[in-house]
């Protein structure tokens, strides 16, 4: 038996099961042409559709990173700053 090709327009998964003595060379060449085009259709959804979507995320994850990184800056020169008194404290102290 053969398996041809995603029946139905976007690749619902149904496989459609015919016996090798039934297909024909039009009847195969056709199913190649309908799985062509549901392929197409899948990747255009795909180009047009999710990956705006992921590039619009990439975007805001973009500016988090950003204030994160801001956030950690002050955080490290704060640091040192505390370190810098608490040391200039010791030896001005004695």
């Amino acid at each position: 038996m053969w398996l041809l090709g995603l029946s139905g327009s976007s690749g619902n998964g149904l496989w459609r099961v015919m016996t090798k003595s039934k297909i024909t060379t039009s009847e195969r060449l056709t199913q190649v042409e309908n799985d062509t085009k549901s392929i197409r259709t899948d990747i255009r959804v795909i180009k047009e559709n999710h990956l705006k979507h992921i590039e619009a995320d990439m975007g805001s994850i973009d500016k988090r990173v950003e204030r994160l990184d801001t956030r950690v800056w002050a955080i490290l020169f704060s640091i040192i700053l505390l370190i810098g008194s608490t040391l200039l404290s010791t030896v001005l102290g004695q």
